[in-house]
């Protein structure tokens, strides 16, 4: 199967399907033109759950990227 040609709502769709509660957040810049801003909210289940699942997903992401984060002379905190 090519993804490619696959619509973005339909793949969307696709993915909640496969789950009880599911969050899916996209963001295209630039497309098409260099200032439009296009974002693709949605979700699926208890709202009380997916938001847990957006929460646990922002904590890894920061985790994460202090991690990699490789700044000379940075102490790394207070």
């Amino acid at each position: 199967m090519t993804l490619e040609l696959v619509e973005t709502a339909a793949l969307i769709l696709e993915l909640l399907s496969r789950c009880d509660h599911g969050v899916v957040a996209l963001l295209r810049v630039g497309d098409p033109g260099p200032l439009h801003i296009s974002k693709e909210r949605h979700w699926k289940g208890n709202p009380h759950t997916c938001s847990g699942l957006c929460n646990d997903l922002s904590a890894r992401i920061l985790e994460r990227s202090r991690a990699e984060e490789t700044v000379p002379g940075d102490s790394g905190g207070a």
